[in-house]
């Protein structure tokens, strides 16, 4: 019964915990308002809702599990109605564009992830961009200008999408398949370079540049032959604990202008 529900009611891939995770704890970090902790839990919610919806659209699973999974879905929905319900009554719906534009991306992938896409690069990387927004939505809640918000957008994504790529490099070379790194490094290159820029205008604080370098030189040391033979778990616990360094760092960053 126990495995029943874990199935039915929690994500089963572990590393989409920290792209969750991470954006919405270091936004939380450097712009906490009461409503951006609501939209935080609803956004959890909704992340916890993806298990169940995607059993109720498979075809291998049981009747028995579906009526479990209809279950969940219906009890996460309405938690994530009310806690909706609970911010629109203190702000305006226009606050919560970033937000709204998220729900459409995160059923997009819902959609292309039915249809077998799930597993494209590209696809992947819809996920990711679908929590950034949540996280400038966030931020807006705490009156930051615009370019701030963009700047933030761009910290965030710096940590999200070399991490995917770097993480799908990994995974095909612990399983022996052929791969090539260029992606990951021009991505690597454009980011830090696009960070730098925005800490030299002050959009962004000096820190966020070292966070990048970090992530940088964990990927250089973690593609070396002698860590071919690492196993996929240590990888993704070890890519938890870098995510949470590059929340600390930019949120000290950011909470005193270093």
């Amino acid at each position: 019964m126990l495995l029943n529900i874990k199935k039915v009611a929690f994500p089963r891939e572990h590393g989409s915990w920290g792209f969750l995770i991470e954006p919405l704890l270091l936004s939380l970090l450097v712009a906490y308002t009461y409503n951006g902790l609501l939209l935080t839990l609803c956004t959890f919610v909704i992340f916890l809702a993806h298990q169940p919806a995607r059993i109720l659209l498979g075809k291998k699973d049981s009747k028995k599990l579906k009526s479990s999974a209809l279950l969940f879905f219906i009890l996460y929905s309405i938690i994530a109605i009310l806690l909706l319900v609970v911010i629109l009554s203190g702000t305006n719906i226009e606050l919560l564009t970033p937000f709204l534009i998220s729900i459409v991306l995160m059923f997009g992938f819902l959609v292309l992830e039915y249809n077998n896409f799930g597993r494209n690069l590209l696809v992947e990387f819809i996920a990711p961009v679908a929590i950034t927004f949540v996280a400038l939505n966030i931020v807006l809640f705490d009156g930051w200008t615009l370019e701030k918000i963009i700047a933030f957008g761009f910290v965030l994504l710096s940590r999200a999408i070399p991490t995917l790529l770097y993480v799908n490099t990994k995974v095909k070379i612990i399983k022996g398949q052929s791969t090539n790194s260029l992606l990951l490094r021009i991505s690597e290159v454009l980011f830090l370079s696009l960070i730098i820029f925005l800490a030299v205008k002050n959009s962004v604080p000096y820190l966020s540049i070292f966070a990048i370098l970090l992530l940088i030189v964990r990927s250089i040391i973690g593609l070396l032959p002698k860590n071919k033979n690492e196993k996929v778990r240590t990888m993704g616990m070890k890519e938890f604990g870098f995510g949470i360094l590059f929340v600390i760092i930019n949120a000290i960053g950011y909470l005193f202008d270093l």
